[in-house]
């Protein structure tokens, strides 16, 4: 995205995208616990990420991935102004941030709202 490459819809019509916002690198897997080594994927490897895209680095699995859209529709819901997506970016960037906390990025994270 950096680059400039051109992204393109499945009909070849070109997308316009806001490349000057951090992205989201999402690598998704089958279930978490393949993960051997969950020490290797720590906070060295996220920084690495970080520096050299700008982005955030997302190890995901299938359940984890369903949780994250079931968070952003909620929150979209309780919010006038945020769309779907807009939450589903928000809660991608608070899950970055849990991750660097917890030094690696091998963490599921539940989202729960303090009213009820």
């Amino acid at each position: 995205m950096k680059a400039g490459t051109p992204i393109m819809s499945n009909t070849g019509e070109l997308l316009a995208v806001e490349r000057d916002k951090p992205a989201h690198g999402i690598v998704l897997i089958p279930d978490l616990d393949l993960i051997k080594d969950p020490a290797s994927l720590g906070f060295t490897v996220i920084k690495e990420f970080m520096e050299e895209t700008g982005g955030f680095l997302h190890l995901l699995d299938i359940s984890e991935l369903l949780r994250i859209v079931q968070a952003a529709e909620m929150i979209a819901r309780r919010s006038a102004d945020m769309s779907p997506m807009m939450a589903f970016d928000y809660y991608l960037m608070e899950r970055a941030k849990k991750s660097v906390s917890a030094g690696t990025l091998c963490i599921e994270v539940l989202l729960r709202f303090a009213d009820g």
